[in-house]
């Protein structure tokens, strides 16, 4: 998270910097002389080569807006070069994720002695796919059968899209892995794992959108979720489609870019 905002004020300083250099040399030369009267500001140009002094008239305010442009682009330019210096400091020495990672270069003899403040994002993983569940399962009438990269049997075609999908991104994920909201317990179609946020979030793609029942059910499902302070966009991700409209690749992937 930090990364990405120091990518982002860096982004913007470049933006900067390259705009004012586009246009630092078409300014006009001088200096400006400010007077206040009776609440009124009066400007003066003021030559660097003889140090002739001229008025302002209002009708030719922009000169002095050139001048004034000018030198605030030369101070901000002053210190946005500096920052650029400092964010690419910072973003060549990733410093959470040496903190991070302290504990499995640690001596295993030694791992076992410590408790760690933070682990590794291979070994959160590894501990969050580790533990056990029971998914939904399938009725005996089920018999279409779809199978993911990973071997998980699932429900649809699309389903399969976006368990392949998931995997190609480096998701981790859960197929229909039990959720207990308050009393009531739901299967999810996906439960991912945001590993940079350290958080579970849930994917639940409805693929008959044409079907009026259908969708009563997605609004009571989106609805418990919701009861639950979990809501769309921030941990609950929604795909749809219908027969006239399949379900898009690359809406999907859009989707889940928040969580690469």
């Amino acid at each position: 998270m930090l990364k990405r905002l120091l990518q982002k004020r860096l982004s913007v300083l470049q933006k900067n910097v390259s705009l004012i250099k586009l246009r630092i040399d078409k300014y006009p030369q001088g200096y400006l002389k400010i007077n206040k009267k009776n609440g009124e500001f009066y400007y003066r140009i003021v030559s660097n080569i003889t140090g002739e002094r001229r008025y302002i008239r209002k009708e030719n305010i922009n000169e002095a807006k050139l001048i004034a442009q000018r030198d605030y682009d030369n101070e901000y330019l002053k210190y946005a070069e500096k920052e650029i210096n400092e964010l690419r400091k910072q973003l060549k020495n990733d410093y959470s994720s040496k903190a991070r990672n302290c504990y499995s270069s640690l001596h295993p003899g030694r791992q076992c002695l410590v408790e760690p403040l933070e682990v590794s994002d291979e070994e959160y993983i590894n501990k969050w796919m580790s533990k056990p569940y029971v998914p939904k399962g399938f009725k005996e009438e089920d018999n279409t059968e779809y199978y993911t990269e990973n071997g998980e049997r699932v429900r649809s075609k699309s389903e399969v899209i976006i368990a392949n999908t998931l995997k190609s991104l480096n998701i981790p994920y859960k197929y229909e892995c039990p959720l207990k909201l308050n009393d009531l317990i739901i299967y999810p179609d996906f439960t991912i794992l945001d590993v940079k946020r350290r958080q579970e979030k849930y994917l639940e793609h409805f693929g008959m959108m044409g079907d009026l029942d259908y969708v009563s059910n997605m609004m009571l499902k989106i609805a418990t979720y919701e009861q639950n302070n979990i809501f769309i966009g921030d941990r609950l991700i929604c795909t749809f489609e219908s027969i006239r409209r399949p379900l898009s690749v690359s809406v999907l992937r859009n989707k889940l870019k928040i969580l690469i």
